[in-house]
């Protein structure tokens, strides 16, 4: 007979705290966590992120959209938090203010995402060609 197999939950600090120092990415799924296949945080993870862009998906979209969003708000250096819609040219865009995130839609190939954390604009066109 098999045994059960344990799962460790953490805590939404405790996983980013783990990810600075991680050489391989992690997913964060509602307290459990898990390495991602061809994942590495090499060059592409920042011990402070300014902004973070998620793909949503219809497996991942309740955790981006919750547990990941109020993990990621706790990073001081967090100014924007993009979730992008994965089959139409959409995007809801969180960015701080004095009063903590606000969020904006953005939706249409000619609309523009703005991140002024890293000086960038881009029009969704160019995200989703």
């Amino acid at each position: 007979m098999s045994e059960a197999k344990h799962i460790a939950f953490i805590s939404e600090t405790a996983y980013l705290s783990g990810e600075l120092d991680s050489e391989v990415r992690h997913e964060y799924d509602a307290g459990a966590v898990f390495a991602m296949a061809g994942g590495s945080n090499g060059d592409t993870f920042q011990g402070n992120p300014v902004v973070i862009i998620e793909v949503l998906s219809p497996s991942t979209r309740r955790t981006d959209q919750t547990e990941k969003k109020d993990a990621y708000f706790s990073i001081p250096s967090l100014d924007t938090y993009v979730l992008l819609e994965q089959d139409t040219e959409r995007a809801i865009v969180h960015h701080r203010g004095p009063e903590g995130f606000e969020a904006q839609v953005v939706e249409g190939a000619d609309a523009t995402l703005h991140l002024p954390g890293i000086e960038v604009r881009l029009t969704l066109a160019e995200l989703y060609a």
